[in-house]
């Protein structure tokens, strides 16, 4: 269970009514990962999952693949009910923490998560999960964020003041790490940076406020930030993240294509997304 499942699951719910229009990041990634699936395994007969369905733009994409039998997986209720309003008995729908999905084992041919696993605070048990409930041979699709994500963000709270503002994201070798150790085969394991340009850093800030991403987990300094401290940031970012009268933020994002394996072998393909 997450040490913080219940304030990722308020936050990633408040965002409900804003989620789409601010959803940029993730669709861009959503698009990258859905381009991984070799066309050539897809069929109607597959067995699917979309882990951290959100509002259903994975799975959407996923359906338009021919895939038939695909279950939207959220920690959040009410994402799962913005789904089932907009797509209605086309998926199933399963609220449930990644960590405990109360799923039989070897259920799914394909698992395909966007986004989601750097939420997790305990990977090795999420991937563990992840593992029992794929068929023996069965692939995991996934994106997440590795450390240099949000730094314009980072170094700008940091001029003013210490403490997190963002979330410590896991390094690439732990990652790589944790799969090989949790019975998973790597095909492919990539790193891409993605820039998204904002008006203002307000904008930049209201990215990531909207999409219930601006939860950081553990964080110690919950101190009022004031008017003077806020100002001061938006123009340490202005100053030092404008490029063509738009501020920056970077992501660090990594893809994954990993199989089910019980021999515990691994075959890597560790390189760059163009």
């Amino acid at each position: 269970m997450l040490n913080n499942l219940k304030f990722v699951k308020k936050s990633f719910s408040a965002a409900v009514p804003h989620y789409d229009n601010f959803a940029l990041l993730q669709q861009i990634t959503s698009d990258l990962l859905i381009s991984l699936i070799p066309i050539e395994v897809v069929n109607d007969r597959l067995i699917c999952a979309d882990l951290g369905a959100g509002t259903g733009y994975t799975s959407e994409k996923l359906s338009k693949l021919k895939i038939k039998n695909l279950t939207m997986i959220d920690l959040s209720q009410k994402m799962l009910s913005q789904c089932k309003n907009k797509f209605e008995n086309q998926f199933l729908y399963l609220n449930a923490d990644v960590n405990q999905l109360g799923i039989k084992d070897n259920t799914f041919d394909l698992i395909c998560s966007n986004l989601m696993i750097q939420w997790s605070d305990n990977l090795d048990k999420t991937l563990s999960e992840i593992n029992r409930v794929l068929k023996e041979q069965g692939t995991f699709f996934f994106s997440t964020l590795l450390p240099g994500s949000l730094i314009e963000l980072d170094k700008s709270w940091k001029s003013v003041e210490q403490g997190d503002h963002i979330n410590q994201f896991l390094p690439f070798d732990n990652l790589k790490k944790s799969i090989l150790e949790n019975n998973f085969q790597i095909q492919s394991l990539t790193k891409k940076e993605i820039k998204l340009e904002f008006n203002n850093p307000l904008e930049a800030m209201k990215s990531l406020k909207y999409v219930g991403a601006n939860f950081v987990k553990n964080r110690q300094n919950k101190g009022l930030c004031t008017a003077n401290k806020l100002t001061k940031m938006f123009d340490f970012y202005s100053r030092n993240f404008k490029k063509d009268n738009m501020v920056e933020l970077s992501y660090q994002v990594c893809f994954g294509h990993v199989v089910k394996n019980s021999l515990n072998s691994s075959s890597e393909l560790i390189g760059q997304i163009n």
